[in-house]
């Protein structure tokens, strides 16, 4: 284009009359050299425009690449990770965190109105520049009476030039990894007990049976006695039962429980361990029961065991109302996905604080008159039944213990009755 625009250009200066001699020569040349000069450099700034082009091509390709491993990542991995503002809003959130704090959207709302277990902002890394990032555990409890054991870790997020511009949430459920520890240590302490139980048992019992027959020789002939005396006996003949059965209860935590797999209606039993209180003189007549009972599901196990430990539960209950002006007693069942929730609260004394991560320790008690052993051996049998206790409670409020069962569905409790019948017939 520009040599013929030079050729028409040149042609036109010859034809024209009123162009002649140097002058003709010298426009001649100054066009051609411009013409040329405005090639040339069209020619290079045409070349860079299309390197800038493919420069940015490639560079758009790269940040596309970038944009999907990150949402590859982000998405995907098992942290919930949540970006909230200087003000507090949450700015975006991944996918695991909607899981984790069970929650479908909460873009630009507050973290405290999501997450009010949280207490935030943290004071402490707001102020300490030095510090540069913070880890917490909260417990969150939810409307489904699940509770959850959150590891969150808050640092700060900076723009390019280094201005704050909000904070960065990692959220982990540590609730299963949390449950394992003290099932690990708990099992540890069984172990530890356990050695202790062989040796000891029965080198006590065979001198504890001893006195108890020589005693009850001894009470069989009142005549050879005065009243002080048998007194004194019968005494020392309670005080042998007692510890005669602290042995039984001992020797029951150690012995390795024999699992059994037959179908078991909760609800019914839940009935008939509350029934059972009605018999029981030492304990109050004036509680208020609330018993919602709507688990469909059966679940596998010992009958018997499971009577033992939901007793023991019921009972624990019971004594801690003891000095409640009001006493109420719930009991809840119902189905989830997989699993049998059991719900057993009271309105009684509470637990200390201090005193709560150790009350399935054996020989742990705060009663006067307690072994320490009942919780431990309750535990021990819902560890054998593959269920998980979660125990929540605040001093002078009440306790509530939250037992998940695994859920047996091939056979329900109710579909045998028709099913005996059809066999019958």
């Amino acid at each position: 284009m520009a040599i013929w625009t030079s050729i028409c250009f040149s042609a036109l200066l010859l034809l024209s009359p009123e162009i002649s001699g140097q002058s003709l020569y010298f426009s001649l040349m100054v066009n051609n050299v411009a013409f040329v000069a405005v090639t040339f450099l069209s020619g290079r700034l045409a070349e860079q425009v299309s390197m800038v082009g493919t420069r940015l091509q490639e560079t758009h390709s790269d940040l596309l690449a970038l944009q999907n491993l990150n949402d590859l990542i982000v998405n995907n991995m098992t942290t919930g990770m949540v970006v909230v503002s200087r003000t507090g809003f949450v700015q975006f959130f991944n996918p695991p965190s909607s899981r984790i704090l069970s929650a479908d959207h909460f873009q630009q709302v507050k973290i405290q109105d999501i997450l009010p277990e949280l207490e935030w902002p943290w004071t402490s890394l707001i102020e300490d520049e030095s510090l540069p990032f913070e880890r917490r555990e909260v417990r969150v409890t939810r409307e489904n009476n699940i509770t959850k054991v959150l590891e969150v870790v808050a640092a700060r997020f900076r723009d390019v030039d280094g201005k704050l511009k909000g904070w960065l949430l990692l959220i982990d459920d540590r609730t299963e990894q949390k449950l394992l520890e003290e099932n690990l240590r708990q099992q540890e302490k069984m172990a530890a007990v356990g050695q202790l139980a062989a040796g000891i048992a029965h080198e006590i019992r065979n001198p504890l049976a001893s006195i108890s027959g020589s005693i009850q020789l001894m009470v069989s002939s009142p005549q050879n006695h005065n009243e002080e005396d048998l007194k004194l006996m019968r005494i020392v003949d309670k005080e042998i039962n007692r510890l005669n059965n602290l042995i039984t209860e001992f020797l029951d935590y150690v012995r390795p429980e024999k699992k059994v797999n037959l179908p078991v209606n909760l609800n019914n039993l839940v009935r008939e361990v509350v029934e059972s209180l009605q018999f029981n003189p030492k304990l109050r007549k004036d509680v208020v029961q609330k018993l919602e009972l709507h688990a469909k599901c059966d679940i596998l196990g010992n009958r018997d065991k499971l009577k033992q430990a939901l007793l023991n539960f019921v009972i624990n209950a019971y004594q801690a109302m003891e000095k409640t002006e009001r006493p109420v007693f719930e009991v809840e069942t119902h189905d989830q996905t997989n699993i049998v929730v059991l719900i057993i609260r009271d309105n009684g004394n509470g637990i200390k604080s201090e005193n709560l991560h150790r009350i399935f320790e054996p020989f742990h008690t705060t009663k006067p008159q307690g072994t320490g052993l009942g919780l431990a051996v309750t535990h021990k049998i819902l560890q054998a039944h593959e269920a998980r206790v979660f125990v929540e409670s605040v001093e002078g409020q009440g306790t509530k213990f939250l037992v998940e069962f695994p859920a047996h569905r091939d056979v329900h409790t109710e579909d045998l009755i028709p099913l005996k019948q059809s066999r019958e017939g």
